[in-house]
């Protein structure tokens, strides 16, 4: 189990600004949706970048909101924090480690809210696997090819070009070191 501060964004926020959204050294953003809140990651904002592309629509438009869910996520009976600030520390009180435990028991689900503000989610993961994944920064590899496609670094198989057809060279940016 590990908990993790990431971007509260907007469903609204086009795809090209999801990228440039997440938090110092964190691969995941939180949708705020009318019909609640779900996690994406950066490679499922590439995913969506790629497949508006593929079918000829203008990605920069694509709304983060449209992503489907894909991470399992159980609802819980948030702790107050004391401190949200504060929240991405290492660590739970045993309290916590009880509550959550007990959340997860039994269930397939890979994160839960403790705490949403405008601008800041708290995640607690089931795993740390899974939290590891949601760590670390963001490279984004964009190709030169028509049409242009986007892939996190780790998503390429070949790390200087695309993963597409066209096999045309990529460029690569870190974009929240």
């Amino acid at each position: 189990m590990e908990r993790l501060a990431l971007a509260h964004v907007p469903a609204d926020m086009p795809l090209s600004r999801a990228f440039s959204s997440f938090r110092k050294n964190t691969r995941g953003l939180v949708v705020k949706h009318p019909e609640g809140s779900y996690l994406v990651t950066a490679s499922d904002i590439a995913d969506a970048w790629n497949q508006a592309a593929d079918a000829g629509k203008d990605p920069a438009t694509v709304p983060v909101g449209s992503i489907a869910r894909k991470h399992r996520y159980t609802e819980t009976h948030p702790l107050p924090l004391q401190r949200p600030a504060r929240a991405a520390v290492k660590g739970f009180a045993e309290h916590e480690q009880s509550h959550f435990r007990t959340a997860f028991q039994g269930l397939a689900a890979q994160y839960t809210f403790q705490y949403l503000a405008p601008r800041t989610a708290v995640v607690v993961t089931s795993t740390e696997t899974f939290a590891d994944g949601l760590q670390g920064g963001v490279v984004i590899c964009t190709c030169a090819g028509n049409p242009v496609h986007r892939f996190e670094r780790r998503q390429l198989v070949d790390p200087t070009h695309c993963n597409k057809p066209h096999g045309v060279p990529v460029t690569c940016q870190a974009v929240n070191d």
